[in-house]
């Protein structure tokens, strides 16, 4: 999904993704992988699956932004939280074993 994402957006088929939309994309399937990481959600593949595609839509936006400008801060901000709040969430479940 982020490949096709990134293909068609240098292609010119889609314009800069803003942050707004990149926020709409990545916070939803992260909060769930969060939820369901921290056992606040059960396991649901239909859900991941769901989640999974707006996270690649979102991801390959947000390459696509970094692709026209590697110094973006925003690219680095949304990149580096996503990547922290992945991984608080799956220390405090491994914590939690």
């Amino acid at each position: 999904m982020a490949g096709v994402t990134i293909v068609l957006g240098i292609a010119g088929s889609f314009p800069t993704a803003t942050v707004l939309e990149l926020i709409a994309w990545l916070l939803p399937a992260l909060l769930e992988y969060t939820a369901v990481q921290t056992g606040r959600l059960p396991y649901h593949p239909g859900r991941t699956w769901i989640f999974g595609g707006l996270m690649g839509l979102g991801a390959g936006r947000l390459l696509h932004r970094y692709l026209l400008d590697p110094t973006d801060p925003w690219f680095w901000l949304l990149a580096t939280f996503c990547g922290a709040v992945g991984l608080a969430s799956n220390l405090l479940k491994s914590s939690k074993r």
